[in-house]
């Protein structure tokens, strides 16, 4: 592992030096800006994060929805409580999660507001919070909570309720088709209108799937490259594992933070 940082370091100063011993006609510069609460007058927290076709990106926060549309902010009221997921379709429709959920819409006056969905549900349906969103390309647009999968259609809503004691705990969209993990039932499909097992096993099902993605026609997991036993076991079920040392990688809360480059500490 030192000998292929010394490869990298060696390579990036070699590189930067044939750079600045040529005269370049442009010179480039990484334009950046920083805001804060105070600038799109919300709160701290950040939840989640979209952007539509045209650009304007649009920040899930603890007091409704702060848009910015590259020049000026602007805020969405979500009935003062927190918006915890965003997603946006291929056509720019915004959909938005939180104790309610729905999409935003353009008012006769030109401004955008949140229009809900819960028309489209029974009225007794107590579903707590939209923790995800995912959007695929036939249209249908899944909102998570912790026990309902709510798949909207365009027009209706069908439901899924899960059993018992078990909750959704994560939701992936992968080559355009929709699956959930469920700890300890392992990792569900949605076809069909319902949810058809797709991969479990004991340590699957014991543990929590942080990521899902396809590579090559073959399924992916990440792993850490010490987990000798769980990858056998995943590569004899014909997955393809991806050996990460998590040493360099710093997790907090769910979260992975990645660098390119490992750091050395002096």
């Amino acid at each position: 592992m030192k000998f292929s940082r010394f490869i990298i370091l060696f390579v990036c100063c070699l590189l930067a030096s044939q750079f600045s011993s040529q005269e370049l006609n442009s010179k480039f510069e990484l334009k950046t800006e920083s805001y804060s609460y105070k600038d799109y007058k919300g709160a701290p927290q950040i939840l989640a994060i979209t952007q539509d076709k045209h650009g304007v990106m649009y920040f899930a926060n603890q007091f409704g929805i702060a848009v910015y549309n590259g020049e000026n902010w602007s805020f969405i009221d979500f009935f003062g409580y927190s918006v915890r997921s965003l997603a946006c379709d291929s056509s720019g429709v915004v959909y938005v999660g939180g104790i309610d959920f729905g999409c935003l819409e353009t008012q006769q006056n030109g401004f955008r507001a949140f229009k809900s969905f819960k028309s489209l549900i029974p009225d007794t349906l107590n579903f707590g919070l939209i923790e995800n969103i995912s959007v695929i390309k036939s249209g249908l647009v899944f909102f998570q909570s912790e026990k309902f999968l709510f798949i909207y259609n365009g027009v209706t809503i069908s439901i899924i309720e899960i059993e018992g004691e078990f909750n959704f705990n994560k939701t992936f969209v992968v080559n355009d088709e929709f699956y959930v993990f469920i700890k300890n039932k392992g990792i569900k499909k949605y076809e069909n209108g319902k949810l058809s097992d797709y991969y479990t096993n004991e340590i699957i099902n014991n543990s929590f799937v942080h990521g899902f993605f396809k590579f090559s026609d073959k399924d992916v997991i990440v792993s850490e490259k010490n987990f000798h036993r769980l990858n056998s076991i995943l590569r004899e079920s014909g997955f393809y594992i991806e050996e990460i040392n998590f040493s360099e990688i710093a997790k907090m809360e769910g979260l992975l933070r990645c660098a390119t480059l490992p750091l050395i500490r002096l």
